[in-house]
């Protein structure tokens, strides 16, 4: 596990650069702690790391070394409904 989570922090600094890392971290450790509801941590994410397919790969490989079982169900599933929600809003954006 420690590799893995190694290899996240090396992929995210490379993604944000080290302003932008040490204030994720900042955020995922209120998260961690309870003091930032699921809806919020995963708000901030979206708008740090944006709404692409690397974001989507990293956000879903934090939620694989997340140590605490609560905390990575919820991130599971704020995921999983949203992405559904973008889909179903792209369905009937495409239709119109």
């Amino acid at each position: 596990m420690y590799r893995k989570t190694k290899d996240f922090i090396t992929k995210v600094k490379a993604f944000l650069g080290d302003d932008k890392y040490i204030d994720f971290r900042r955020v995922s450790a209120n998260f961690k702690q309870g003091k930032l509801s699921v809806e919020a941590y995963y708000k901030h994410f979206v708008h740090t790391f944006g709404d692409t397919p690397q974001a989507h790969a990293l956000f879903e490989e934090m939620i694989d070394i997340m140590p605490d079982p609560d905390k990575q169900a919820q991130l599971r599933f704020i995921h999983e409904k949203m992405k559904k929600l973008v889909c179903y809003s792209a369905h009937f954006t495409s239709v119109e």
